[in-house]
């Protein structure tokens, strides 16, 4: 079982990688312009990163949400839909799953097995 700042820990680090992945799929897709994300580095992976203030306020508000969610142990899957003004449904859809289960970044093994699952996934 799980301390209440490891969960946290836990809950926190997934959160950032749903983050991460969010901004990969708007920058990939071109859904935004090029002109509003940055180069960074997340867990020593270059990402790009969106510098629009409305954007980064409602991602920010929604992560929010799913944070809590996921202390509740209620956050399960993100999904990013991608819709177009002219068309009646969604064009794209992302799921991100999410499993329930001990998730431990105690050593720099784990945390470089981690940068190596994200660097494969991006």
């Amino acid at each position: 079982m799980t301390s209440t700042k490891e969960a946290d820990v836990e809950t926190d680090t997934i959160l950032e990688l749903l983050e991460i992945f969010i901004h990969s799929i708007l920058f990939a897709r071109e859904l935004y312009p090029a002109a509003i994300f940055r180069p960074r580095r997340a867990y020593n992976i270059p990402v790009q990163v969106s510098i629009f203030k409305p954007l980064n306020d409602y991602l920010e508000k929604t992560l929010r949400a799913a944070r809590e969610l996921k202390r509740q142990r209620k956050l399960h899957k993100v999904e990013l839909l991608v819709y177009k003004e002219e068309s009646a449904g969604h064009l794209e859809s992302y799921v991100m799953e999410l499993e329930d289960r001990e998730f431990r970044l105690e050593s720099d093994e784990h945390m470089i097995q981690l940068e190596e699952q994200i660097r494969r996934s991006l």
